[in-house]
């Protein structure tokens, strides 16, 4: 799979299926993608928004942490990271900014150690199997 975001993206989706407890939740919204047009007008008039986080995580007492995956650092010829990352668009950054004024964190994810230690950093209870 040549697809970096996709690979971190499972990565994380697997990470949180086997270390997060009940009865906290995640889910992804499959907003991306191909569709035909006519599709496309159904899903928005249904409510699909642009620029919405790829994973969200659900805690007790309505504690609610937004995801945005992005490809991790390419690696450079002399095995160092790149320090160009993937741009977040401009309804990605409306709807982070929207987000927290409502009080939900986003956390910008480029690699899967950094995602697990912000998680962890604000208080979501990672458990069972680990890295």
């Amino acid at each position: 799979m040549k697809r970096p975001e996709e690979v971190l993206h499972r990565s994380l989706a697997a990470y949180l299926a086997a270390c997060l407890p009940r009865p906290w939740l995640f889910w992804h919204t499959p907003n991306g993608g191909g569709r035909s047009k006519a599709e496309a007008g159904i899903l928005k008039a249904l409510g699909t928004r642009a620029g919405m986080p790829d994973l969200f995580v659900l805690g007790p007492n309505s504690r609610l942490i937004a995801l945005e995956v992005k490809a991790p650092p390419r690696r450079l010829r002399d095995g160092t990271k790149s320090r160009t990352a993937p741009a977040v668009s401009d309804a990605q950054r409306d709807v982070i900014a929207a987000l927290g004024e409502i009080g939900v964190p986003t956390i910008i994810v480029r690699d899967l150690d950094e995602a697990i230690a912000a998680l962890l950093r604000m208080g979501v209870p990672l458990t069972g199997r680990t890295r």
